[in-house]
């Protein structure tokens, strides 16, 4: 009953990534920029799709040499996105990529001036999904914080990372419910390109009541 009470992208058989063109955003620490480079991985290397990774995270020191890191060892390209104006041209270049991911800057949520860039590349990059990131180990109030902060950006899905540190899941249904979107992928560890799974309501609701040395493993 609880499974089916949790929409996910596992249960209705569609793409859980939601499109070719993807953009996620999230406030910073939440495992944004590792999440992106398991799911590059997952589509590169098992489902042999034409994978671009776009970031425009140029305030993070070191932002873009660690996904470049990681393109490098995945073998696909890597763009770095200066300003919105910049997105015809770079997907001009790249006909091929059956995928597109677009990293962002984590922001605190309440830096309002910095949020409405969001929105700027947004329009410019027109993603068919966008995925809001949060951590599980947020407490409930400051996941919902976020979400009150979102620019007038359409959140298309919810991703939550870190399951492996916290042993409280409760917040993760409450944001769900109260947002009512389906969530994407669930995220626990920092292997890539293991440590993520397509979410089902089935395993959200294992996290919520079972104790975890009986939990499903993934």
């Amino acid at each position: 009953w609880l499974a089916s009470r949790i929409p996910c992208s596992g249960d209705g058989g569609d793409d859980a990534a939601g499109g070719r063109k993807v953009m996620f955003l999230g406030p910073t620490g939440v495992g944004k920029t590792t999440t992106i480079a398991k799911l590059a991985a997952v589509q590169a290397l098992l489902e042999h799709r034409n994978v671009l990774l776009l970031t425009s995270d140029t305030y993070r020191i070191a932002a873009v040499d660690q996904l470049r890191t990681y393109a490098k060892i995945l073998g696909v390209p890597l763009e770095v996105v200066f300003g919105a104006d910049s997105f015809p041209s770079v997907l001009d270049g790249h006909p091929e990529a059956d995928l597109v991911l677009l990293d962002t800057a984590g922001r605190a949520q309440r830096d309002r001036r910095s949020l409405e860039a969001f929105k700027t590349l947004y329009d410019a990059f027109a993603p068919d999904a966008v995925h809001l990131v949060l951590a599980a180990n947020m407490k409930y109030g400051d996941m919902m914080d976020v979400v009150e902060h979102i620019p007038d950006i359409p959140v298309s899905h919810l991703i939550f990372t870190k399951l492996d540190e916290t042993v409280s899941y409760g917040a993760i249904f409450n944001v769900q419910q109260e947002m009512g979107l389906p969530v994407s992928f669930l995220t626990a560890g920092q292997n890539v390109p293991k440590d993520i799974e397509v979410a089902t309501g089935a395993r959200i609701a294992d996290f919520l009541m079972t104790p975890e040395g009986e939990r499903l493993t993934a």
